[in-house]
């Protein structure tokens, strides 16, 4: 009974991280596009920085596994994540609404709050993973515990969207800044319930032993720039995440400008790619890949994304906001797909 619990309570870390993405993607993009009338190059920029700081995550993963906070590895160091990536996310979107030029004091701060919650994200959402790999045996447990807890994900992204989309009806800046204070506030609530508890002790022990027998140097040469094979497979996701990702900078603005959304509106067009997303991910784990393989599913993904783009630029001329959901439903489904 209390390891069921525990996690059902564990899986508060990654709607934490949820909510927080859905004002950090999309949201701000909008209101600088199409509200404040922001250059979408300086949208994409603010956009970008919480992911070009993602390689900071093998550091902090070595220090996570090293060093541990009161004799733990995993449990401070989430809580740590979400507070930083709530207060980066919840101060840079209120930065946004007094941003006036590219070149301003109020994008320069917001540019440094983004780097703060993508540091934050990175923190608690690598932490996250390794817990799992803690607490859970390697082979079919340790896959089936990742898998529950990104479908929670996805989910959590779906009725959060939905959420911030009605809350932000009517739009106003105000009622904008309420919306971002509370979540900030719940993402670190959400790690504070998650996090104590979880960790097994004797794993965190002899672990940090192990983990210091190597300095970071050490480690990254032979680990990831020593093997051919990893530099492939980051080559590989970096660019399968440019490909379907890169929607989140223009998605927002362009339906204000062609179909007329208001701020909640567009914003829940995440919970629409997220229920696409979904859909995918659960038929490939239960049946596309047994019956296809990885190598031809994630083909098959990556031209439905390119072919919904293209799908997405056509309705445009309709103006029918329906057919635009629906279109971001199915390019959802080729990036749960890829």
């Amino acid at each position: 009974m209390k390891r069921s619990f525990n996690l059902i309570r564990l899986a508060a870390v990654p709607l934490s991280l949820t909510l927080i993405s859905i004002l950090a993607g999309s949201v701000i993009n909008r209101v600088m596009v199409v509200e404040l009338g922001l250059p979408v190059t300086l949208a994409g920029l603010f956009l970008a920085v919480p992911l070009l700081v993602a390689p900071i995550r093998v550091w902090l993963g070595y220090r996570s596994d090293a060093y541990p906070i009161r004799g733990l590895r995993r449990e401070p160091y989430i809580i740590i994540g979400a507070g930083l990536a709530g207060l980066g996310a919840a101060v840079s979107v209120a930065l946004v609404l007094r941003t006036e030029a590219i070149i301003s004091v109020g994008a320069i701060a917001t540019l440094l709050f983004l780097i703060l919650y993508g540091i934050g994200k990175n923190l608690t959402s690598n932490t996250f993973q390794a817990l799992l790999a803690d607490k859970f045996e390697a082979g079919a447990p340790r896959s089936r515990a990742a898998t529950l807890y990104e479908v929670v994900n996805m989910i959590g992204l779906i009725a959060g969207a939905g959420i911030v989309g009605a809350t932000l009806q009517p739009y106003s800046p105000e009622r904008l800044t309420v919306v971002v204070a509370v979540i900030g506030v719940m993402a670190l609530l959400f790690a504070f319930i998650a996090a104590p508890g979880q960790e097994p002790r004797d794993v965190a022990n002899r672990g940090s032993q192990a983990a210091r027998s190597q300095d970071f140097q050490t480690i990254v040469k032979t680990v990831v720039l020593g093997n051919p094979q990893v530099r492939r497979f980051f080559v590989v996701v970096m660019l399968t995440l440019l490909g379907t990702q890169i929607q989140d900078v223009l998605l927002e603005p362009y339906a204000a400008v062609r179909f007329g959304m208001t701020v909640g509106e567009s914003s829940q067009l995440t919970a629409f790619w997220g229920l696409g997303t979904l859909i995918a991910m659960l038929a490939s784990g239960l049946y596309l890949i047994k019956k296809f393989g990885y190598l031809r599913i994630y083909r098959i993904g990556l031209g439905v994304v390119a072919v919904m783009f293209l799908l997405i630029v056509a309705i445009g001329f309709t103006g029918n906001a329906n057919l635009l959901r629906l279109a971001v439903v199915l390019l959802g489904l080729g990036t749960g797909l890829s």
